[in-house]
């Protein structure tokens, strides 16, 4: 079980997709889906959606903070050339 939720921890976006296309042919099919499976979802799209908007906003809090400080570092190097010469 721990390696199937490994799996699909990294698939969500996936398992929504899959979850709304066959909710669409059921329904093609003559099918009745209960109110609650649109919900059910619909709130997984949408925590799906907010943790990959988190995980995108860290990524990127992460790379400018390595930015900046390789900056700094060239920076450094800089006044370092300009002081000895």
């Amino acid at each position: 079980m721990d390696k199937i939720k490994a799996y699909l921890a990294q698939k969500k976006t996936y398992v929504n997709l899959i979850m709304g296309v066959g909710i669409g042919v059921a329904m093609a099919f003559g099918v009745v889906i209960p109110d609650w499976a649109f919900v059910i979802v619909g709130a997984l799209t949408g925590i799906t959606y907010k943790m990959g908007q988190n995980r995108t906003e860290n990524a990127t809090k992460e790379l400018l903070e390595a930015v900046k400080e390789q900056l700094k570092k060239e920076q450094l190097k800089k006044d370092e050339l300009t002081e000895s010469v």
